[in-house]
């Protein structure tokens, strides 16, 4: 895992690094994770454009965005909304006990639009895709979940990743905001835990048979499995270009 520090940005991570199961470990430079870009500065910009990204993905919510990205005007930028805003007149905050079942129910609405995030992803160039939301605490947790899980990532691993962002600290459980719902429950002022995600992990493991089977029951074709899962697990290119993407 390597920590990356972008000028005028938050909770960069590459998520390289990561044991697997069967040996080995995730590939450096496939899928670097981020909190909102909008205040980046003109140094950060040329920090990532350095990179050679191949897509930067925006995970957020048209409503949350008040003014265009300073990475909007790029070819590789794609503004992919992680909320399907007609699923989400079904949530019920009321249901909400815990952030665990805050991304239960959003996985839950929301595949078909993880699916079309997980579709650019797959069809990405050479190149690391970065993908964001507000705070790269909730939507992008559960995205890179969903990777590393596919991987070959255990789950308690995963919890420990996801407990490490660095936004939680200043950004409650920013996809609790929504047109629906503006208010907060107590439990979305903490830091993230790693028992949340591994929960969730859990429950994918329950009703879909894991990640790849929550993915392809929402329409992303095994082929598109399979491709991420390579460029994740691809080991030469982790041990030669790790040097390139921590700090």
């Amino acid at each position: 895992m390597g920590t990356l520090d972008w000028a005028g940005a938050a909770n960069v991570r590459d998520i390289g690094g990561l044991p697997l199961a069967g040996g080995g470990s995730t590939a450096y430079g496939v899928i670097i994770r981020s909190g909102a870009l909008d205040g980046i500065t003109t140094a950060g910009r040329d920090q990532v454009l350095a990179l050679q990204p191949s897509r930067i993905i925006d995970l957020r919510s048209s409503h949350e965005i008040t003014q265009p990205s300073p990475l909007a005007g790029l070819d590789q930028f794609r503004h992919l909304p992680f909320v399907d805003p007609a699923r989400d007149a079904e949530r019920d905050p009321a249901t909400e006990r815990s952030r665990s079942d805050l991304y239960r129910g959003s996985l839950y609405r929301n595949g078909k639009h993880v699916a079309r995030i997980w579709a650019e992803i797959a069809e990405a160039d050479a190149g690391p895709v970065i993908i964001y939301c507000r705070s790269g605490v909730d939507r992008t947790g559960m995205l890179v979940a969903l990777l590393l899980s596919v991987a070959g990532v255990e789950d308690k691993r995963i919890g420990e990743d996801y407990a490490l962002d660095t936004g939680a600290a200043s950004q409650p459980a920013t996809l609790s905001i929504s047109q629906q719902n503006t208010r907060r429950p107590a439990w979305a002022m903490g830091p993230p835990q790693a028992q949340t995600m591994i929960d969730v992990l859990d429950w994918l493991n329950t009703d879909y048979g894991g990640a790849a089977g929550y993915l392809t029951s929402h329409g992303v074709t095994n082929g598109y499995v399979a491709a991420v899962k390579g460029r994740l697990t691809d080991h030469a290119r982790s041990t030669s270009e790790s040097s390139d993407f921590q700090s």
